[in-house]
């Protein structure tokens, strides 16, 4: 009897001990929980705008990616592929991708937003398919920017797009639209106190801009950017004679091959500097090369 009470002595002890070891590392597991449980995300303090500009030659597609939110957001890629977008016909056939034939890095990539900061993505296509040219008519847009992550959340597919839509035209209508443009251009010559008969050439990264300038003490700036990076911070140029006189002059710009983009568009910005006050006065932009 004596064996039998101590047995049974030491089988309650051994229990309870079990049920506050059980106990604690229940409320271990709950503390962890709490600690690694993200704040939820409002996607609608993300927004992506989609610009679309046809010409008679391809479609140029801009998105403008922006934080909203009053928190910065931190983003994650799974490929070095920030972007898609799609163009499909009337009859919902898909007759472009951008993403089709390219080859991404296949590592993840973060991108960090500050409250209020945006990210501009740009595509060109020519209205080709497999190197036809595809017939006039209007053709339906959706763009998308392809995260995985959003500040450490996962994401569903295609979390922010954008639709719209554009017309290839005809030949008739191509030939009025390009004489508009070139009306245009002619007016914002005209119109430009300080620049005028300004034209781009050259390729992979070698260009020169000529013209003629009417600019105060014979000096006016320049940058070039392809609208996600500068590629030419802002730097001086002297024409042969200031104001008034229209001075001709020959601007040349070297870019080396490994910063020029794979996608978008290279744009010099040429301008003066206010001598009243230094803000930029009398722009003027010249489209050097699509990519």
């Amino acid at each position: 009897m004596k064996y039998f009470m101590f047995f049974i002595s030491f089988l309650f002890i051994f229990t309870g001990c079990g049920a506050d070891r059980q106990e604690t590392n229940g409320g271990s597991a709950d503390e962890e929980s709490k600690e690694t449980t993200s704040p939820s995300i409002d996607l609608a303090d993300i927004d992506l705008g989609l610009d679309i500009k046809p010409t008679k030659e391809n479609v140029g597609f801009t998105m403008n990616f922006k934080n909203n939110a009053d928190e910065p957001v931190e983003f994650t890629f799974s490929s070095g592929q920030k972007f898609e977008v799609v163009v499909k016909d009337q009859s919902g056939q898909e007759v472009y991708r951008f993403s089709k034939g390219k080859m991404f890095t296949m590592a993840l990539e973060m991108l960090k937003l500050k409250a209020g900061e945006s990210v501009t993505y740009k595509d060109v296509w020519e209205y080709k398919k497999e190197g036809v040219t595809l017939e006039p008519g209007e053709y339906q847009v959706v763009a998308s920017v392809i995260p995985i992550e959003m500040n450490g959340e996962k994401l569903g597919k295609d979390p922010f797009t954008a639709e719209g839509s554009f017309t290839i035209e005809t030949s008739a209508e191509a030939q009025a639209t390009e004489k508009s443009e070139s009306e245009g251009s002619q007016d914002e010559q005209k119109q430009n106190p300080a620049f005028r008969n300004i034209k781009a050439a050259g390729s992979n990264g070698e260009y020169v801009i000529t013209g003629e300038a009417r600019v105060f003490e014979a000096v006016f700036m320049y940058a070039v950017e392809d609208g996600h990076h500068q590629l030419v911070k802002e730097t001086p140029f002297f024409a042969n004679e200031g104001a008034p006189s229209w001075s001709s002059f020959e601007l040349k710009i070297s870019i080396p091959k490994d910063q020029l983009p794979t996608e978008g568009t290279v744009t010099a910005h040429i301008y003066e500097r206010s001598a009243k006050d230094g803000s930029i006065v009398n722009s003027y932009f010249v489209t050097l090369e699509q990519f």
